[in-house]
């Protein structure tokens, strides 16, 4: 029952904040991190709608490489990773994170130790 009680009591605390302001690069990072995970890919229409400017421009050098080596696909208005690429795609986010010079270093920091624990995992 205790542990009944301290997740009422962590439901009801007011004070935790259940929210995070990304900054616009932050909010593109995680539409592609989030998109790409899915086996469809993400649509490039949809992000371009929502950012105002296109993943195929903020990710060129990367999305081109990746591409070149089978590891991402693209296929009209979506971008998708292979087979090879589903296989290593905490390594691929982790390289697009890191070179984004628009990312805030903390949140960098987040995101390759998130990706880290699950390369860690096997």
């Amino acid at each position: 029952m205790i542990f009944q009680k301290s997740i009422r009591k962590y439901i009801e605390d007011s004070s935790i904040i259940d929210t995070i302001e990304l900054a616009p690069q932050e909010q593109m990072f995680e539409a592609v991190m989030m998109g790409l995970r899915l086996k469809e890919g993400m649509y490039i229409q949809l992000f371009e709608e929502r950012f105002h400017t296109s993943v195929l421009e903020v990710y060129c050098t990367q999305i081109n490489k990746l591409c070149n080596e089978g590891k991402l696909i693209l296929e009209g208005n979506r971008l998708r990773c292979s087979e090879e690429g589903f296989e290593i795609l905490n390594s691929i986010l982790l390289g697009l994170c890191s070179t984004n010079r628009y990312l805030n270093i903390a949140y960098i920091v987040i995101v390759c130790y998130y990706l880290m624990s699950f390369l860690a995992r096997g």
